[in-house]
């Protein structure tokens, strides 16, 4: 699992080969909506869960994974850290995720997203 994470944080972490500072919001209004189109939800869905595992471990020498990184890891854990909040937004919440019988993922009809905002479920295809 470790190695699968590490795989997928190398996509955020290659931005950090040309970053001056590490800034609360490290992307662009232009750089969130391309990542939209370059990437399917899934993906997006995997570098969320990626970033979520990497909150956990601050001392993961996240530097390690791309050569050239001139931050710290404490910094490019920052970095990712600030990534995670600012791409939470374009995610579903966990919960809203449609099965085929048109239920969340855990047979709810809504709850919240990670933002504590109330949420109701809709069935596709109708």
């Amino acid at each position: 699992m470790v190695e699968q994470q590490a795989s997928v944080l190398r996509i955020p972490l290659y931005k950090l080969l040309y970053l001056e500072e590490i800034a609360e919001e490290p992307l662009t209004n232009g750089e969130l909506e391309k990542l939209s189109k370059d990437y399917t939800p899934e993906e997006i869905q995997q570098i969320v869960e990626s970033l979520r595992w990497a909150s956990k471990h601050p001392d993961y020498p996240f530097s390690s994974l791309v050569s050239g990184i001139k931050f710290s890891d404490r910094e490019a854990y920052r970095f990712l850290a600030n990534l995670l909040r600012q791409i939470l937004p374009l995610v579903p919440p966990e919960n809203s995720i449609q099965t085929p019988n048109g239920e969340g993922k855990a047979g709810e009809n809504g709850g919240e997203n990670p933002h504590g905002q109330k949420t109701q479920l809709t069935q596709t295809g109708q």
